[in-house]
């Protein structure tokens, strides 16, 4: 579930998306490991709609250590 101000166009055939999107809720797998999505970005900056620019906070729940929290950044292809 996302919130998102986006933009949506078409420029000679090729997709172009520009805005964000606010995730509400998610998971991302890092690590091998769930983490469950509590904030942040992803960014189109119009450029490359296929890889958008990351700015998301995931928190996993490990047995026996508690939360652990990562930051994953920079774009999609490369974070």
């Amino acid at each position: 579930m996302a919130a998102s101000t986006l933009k949506v166009g078409a420029d000679h055939g090729d997709l172009v998306l520009a805005g964000q999107i606010l995730p509400l809720r998610g998971t991302a797998r890092v690590f091998g490991r769930p983490f469950d999505i509590r904030g942040g970005t992803v960014a189109f900056t119009g450029r490359d709609s296929t890889n958008p620019i990351l700015d998301l906070t995931g928190v996993y729940e490990a047995t026996g250590y508690g939360a652990i929290t990562v930051q994953i950044t920079g774009s999609a292809d490369a974070p």
